[in-house]
């Protein structure tokens, strides 16, 4: 089997993996995508707040991009030698504490994927667990 070249939206994914994690010490699939524009963050901070009840509608991307991009994303994770962390999305109301649901029909193996982020795989226990607290803060 001969070198592949990459395609370029497996480049896009990776230059936009790296640049997130380069700022923020994670990635998520959301901001992934928000990296990558197929996410407005200005979607993202509606669902935040509750005024949109499920963000994926949202993301500009079909059913086969989406798929091929998350399979690009576990790949670059996967040869960076990063560490998942699960980190729900959550905000407050009126009765405590929401945890927030991307999907339109709450299909648990797509919710936990997008819990799913991607840390240092050398990054200490303890900054590890104040990255998850930082990621998991409600609004």
């Amino acid at each position: 089997m001969g070198y592949r070249q990459p395609s370029n939206l497996q480049e896009r994914v990776e230059r936009a993996a790296e640049t997130q994690l380069k700022r923020e010490g994670s990635v998520g699939p959301l901001e992934l995508l928000v990296e990558m524009a197929l996410l407005e963050r200005a979607h993202v901070e509606s669902w935040r707040r509750g005024v949109i009840p499920h963000l994926e509608p949202m993301i500009q991307a079909g059913p086969d991009k989406l798929r091929k991009v998350f399979e690009h994303f576990r790949a670059w994770a996967a040869a960076r030698g990063l560490r998942p962390v699960e980190a729900s999305y959550q905000r407050a109301d009126t009765q405590g504490i929401v945890v927030l649901q991307v999907t339109v029909n709450g299909e648990a193996a797509r919710e936990e994927f997008y819990r799913q982020w991607y840390v240092r795989g050398d990054l200490p226990a303890k900054q590890t667990e104040r990255m998850v607290n930082k990621l998991t803060k409600a609004l």
